[in-house]
């Protein structure tokens, strides 16, 4: 350039102003190359764009995802349903394989939730064990509310899903739908929801890492269940291996056989008591279900302990040798050789879980004579896990048992449980409660009304009552005239009254001059001593008369009390100092 040459030293052009033209020269040589390295930035980024968009996961990669578990699920269902084992022992290594191959357990870096449709107790599940347990269960394991799995809840033949749409966000895809699960002996499909979430695995394979399983929403309350209601021949079967439980006891017995292993067997496989050898109940955990672990028994025949709720009450019933004088009289109503059983339902109330039958059983003895027909209450549940010999998880298990003998129109003994003849002792006792509960309305434990009642008999009769201090109305016959008496204050019922039991008092004693005791009621007359809070003793006379109630205890049907070593008017003056001091309060303000 000439500009250039003309600044080169020697150059008698060359002028120190033209720098500033030189640079821009250059800039303007060097901008082609500026442009084409910003051409293979974007080159590249185009590039690796591609690369991102041929990685993510198609529709059709989710439909074949799909497709895949559902195959995996209807095949480990025939593979269960051929070994017919109480754990699906062949079938439990397909399920470990099935749950790796179709979920990303193991993955470093990647975090799997499945939440199955019935799981309650521990519903979330970050382990393959867990995902394995929900299929088919897992017997005495960490999740025992699986029972046998949902795979073996019924004879699945297929999965079918329905998408109601799919969403693919970078290196997740997410699948929301409904599948149905059609029962090949039913030939009805249960229709559960499903939320997929997927992602590829560093071999470039489609993976579940989110699965949530809901049923349909139902009306107020989630009614939907994937079991059916309890069939009638469920109880049936249920009623008849009641029935030959017993009756096996009993032959064992006369064989010589082991019959307290029997009967053991019997109660851990026929009634849903706690297992003695796996706890399927997973609900341990929670302190408000322990009413769950209770068995309500009460057989027709029973004497002492007519309602048995533990294990060793029912097999004292059973063979005998109970511990406990309740038990004593158990002579074992299954060693008497029983030959059969038979029954007759007259009503039945049939739910997914449970079941209800009412009607007549009898059992026939080795020589051919019949017991009385007893009439039943029956409640079974369906059972949790595998029972110890073996059965299947959903054999019905005995709640509730309720029998008795038919009334035959003769006459019942009825048991009084009044005392025959009311004794001093009772009085005594019953004084010394009086007393005890007047000092705690004083010190504020209890009520006026509390202590009426529970101490007057003004639920049964009216009350002769006749307090000391009453001028204005001196005859209390009603619970209101008698708690205005000890209660007092602006709104009692009778203005004179200032609160007798408000005092308040420490103690209270009797001293007895005479008892007299008949067959339901007592008459005592003495003194009573009441001491207020400082100690001062306030003495009195008394009449009282007693009364039986329901329960056998003792209430106040009379009461007279005449105050001793005052003069005469002694209530009015009270009431005249009350009168006063109200009177002076008045003034005052």
């Amino acid at each position: 350039s000439p500009w250039v040459a003309g600044w080169m030293p020697g150059c008698p052009r060359c002028s120190p102003s033209m720098l500033p033209l030189l640079w821009l020269l250059i800039l303007l040589a060097a901008s082609p190359r500026i442009v084409a390295k910003d051409k293979g930035t974007d080159d590249r980024c185009e590039s690796e764009a591609a690369v991102l968009e041929a990685e993510l996961i198609t529709p059709s990669e989710i439909e074949k995802a799909q497709s895949d578990w559902a195959t995996g699920f209807v095949t480990l269902a025939a593979t269960c349903k051929k070994d017919n084992s109480a754990d699906c022992a062949s079938g439990r290594g397909a399920a470990v394989k099935l749950v790796n191959g179709l979920y990303g357990f193991g993955i470093p870096g990647r975090t799997v939730v499945v939440k199955p449709t019935e799981a309650v107790i521990k519903p979330f599940r970050r382990t393959a064990d867990g995902v394995v347990s929900w299929l088919i269960g897992q017997a005495g394991g960490e999740f025992p509310e699986d029972g046998t799995g949902f795979v073996r809840q019924s004879a699945w033949k297929t999965v079918r899903f329905e998408n109601s749409d799919i969403a693919i966000e970078g290196e997740q895809a997410l699948a929301m739908g409904n599948y149905f699960f059609c029962n090949g002996s039913k030939g009805a499909d249960v229709k559960l929801e499903y939320t997929f979430g997927y992602f590829r695995d560093p071999k470039g394979e489609v993976k579940v890492n989110m699965h949530f399983s809901s049923s349909p929403f139902e009306k107020a309350t989630n009614n939907s269940k994937t079991k059916p209601d309890i069939t009638v021949k469920e109880v049936q079967e249920a009623i008849q291996n009641l029935g030959d439980g017993v009756v096996s006891i009993g032959q064992r017995k006369a064989r010589g056989w082991d019959y307290q292993g029997r009967t053991l067997e019997f109660l851990e496989t026929s009634f849903d008591f706690p297992s003695a050898f796996f706890d399927f109940r997973s609900d341990k955990e929670d302190d408000n279900r322990a009413s769950d672990d209770v068995v309500l028994f009460k057989p027709a025949d029973a004497s002492g302990q007519q309602m048995r709720t533990t294990f060793d009450a029912v097999m004292s019933y059973l063979i005998g040798n109970g511990k406990g004088k309740d038990l004593k009289d158990d002579k074992g109503f299954a060693l008497q050789n029983w030959k059969s059983f038979d029954y007759q339902i007259e009503g039945l109330i049939l739910k997914c879980d449970y079941a209800w039958a009412v009607g007549e059983y009898s059992f026939k003895g080795s020589d051919g004579a019949s017991t009385p027909k007893a009439q039943f209450t029956i409640g079974f549940v369906r059972g949790k896990g595998i029972a110890v010999d073996g059965v299947m998880e959903g054999k019905l298990l005995l709640r509730v048992f309720h029998a008795s003998f038919p009334h035959d129109g003769a006459d019942q003994k009825y048991r009084s449980y009044r005392p025959s003849t009311v004794s001093a002792e009772l009085v005594e006792s019953s004084q010394e409660r009086w007393g005890r509960l007047l000092t705690e309305v004083g010190a504020g434990y209890r009520t006026s009304e509390q202590f009426v009642d529970g101490a007057y008999a003004y639920s049964m009769r009216p009350v002769l009552f006749k307090p000391a201090e009453a001028k204005q109305v001196q005859f209390r016959p009603t619970r209101a005239g008698a708690i205005s008496y000890f209660k007092g204050g602006k709104n009692c019922a009778v203005k004179e009254d200032f609160g007798f039991a408000m005092k308040p008092w420490t103690a209270v004693s009797f001293e007895n001059e005479e008892v007299l005791t008949f067959a339901d009621q007592a008459y005592a007359l003495g003194h009573v001593c009441y001491v207020g809070e400082h100690g001062a003793e306030y003495r009195a006379q008394f009449l009282t008369g007693w009364v039986v109630d329901a329960r056998g205890s003792l209430r106040l049907m009379l009461r007279e009390r005449q105050v001793e070593g005052l003069p005469p008017g002694f209530g009015v003056t009270i009431g005249g100092v009350r009168g006063a001091s109200a009177e002076y309060g008045q003034q005052i303000f």
